[in-house]
């Protein structure tokens, strides 16, 4: 599965995540400040365990957390995720 964004009145855009063929990635969770994107993905291997990764919009950087996770959100500060 990919991820996308939608803004309001504008098109759906898919975002880059470079996440391997086998993967799925789901979830996605813009961060309050619009910056970072907090996702679930099975790409750390080929078992069905999600964990979560955190996408950085403008340098597409993809950090992984080492947690597993499915559903994540964050505070609304940003300082943790749920």
């Amino acid at each position: 599965a990919d991820v996308w964004r939608a803004r309001p009145g504008g098109p759906a855009e898919r975002v880059e995540t470079s996440r391997p063929a086998f993967a799925t990635d789901a979830h996605p969770a813009p961060s309050p400040d619009g910056r970072r994107l907090l996702f679930a993905s099975n790409r750390a291997d080929l078992s069905a365990d999600f964990r979560l990764f955190v996408l950085e919009l403008a340098t597409g950087a993809v950090a992984p957390l080492g947690v597993q996770g499915f559903i994540p959100r964050w505070s609304p500060s940003g300082a943790s995720i749920a």
